[in-house]
């Protein structure tokens, strides 16, 4: 299992304060800095996945641990123009927070939208919140992963 970077600076900041806190201050202070690290290192956890082993290119599997929130028509206002079908998951702070791409395929567009960082429950957060967008060419379907 492999630990994400982008949580290295939370790992590592959070742990190095709970050393810090034991030297100075006392085990008061530095246990739930070290909680914290490890509720970090837990987080930004990414686990290897064998899933998709022997399973044929026309698969499509699941691009993300969590609870399916929507699955069916996309929201239009979500989606990029055209007709498509959206699934939408929640993910828990006790879910891999690691997406993967759910389709064989050509890459052919990566872009990234700046935005917010809103709750996932609120119906704003799919078009508000900061995401990056993965076009993929799935024997002549597109398949867009956000």
């Amino acid at each position: 299992m492999r630990i994400d970077s982008a949580g290295l600076p939370f790992i590592v900041g959070t742990l190095v304060l709970a050393v810090l806190s034991a030297a100075t201050v006392g085990w008061g202070l530095a246990i739930p800095f070290a909680l914290a690290g490890a509720f970090f290192a837990f987080f930004f956890r990414d686990p290897d996945r064998r899933g998709h082993v022997g399973v044929g290119d026309d698969a499509v599997l699941s691009p993300a641990d969590g609870r399916v929130l929507v699955a069916g028509p996309a929201m239009a206002e979500a989606a990029p123009p055209g007709s498509w079908q959206q699934v939408s998951i929640f993910l828990s702070p006790m879910d891999v927070h690691v997406n993967r791409l759910p389709v064989s395929g050509r890459v052919t567009r990566v872009s990234f939208m700046a935005g917010r960082f809103l709750p996932a429950y609120r119906h704003d957060a799919a078009t508000a919140n900061e995401r990056c967008e993965v076009w993929i060419d799935h024997g002549g379907e597109l398949v867009v992963v956000r």
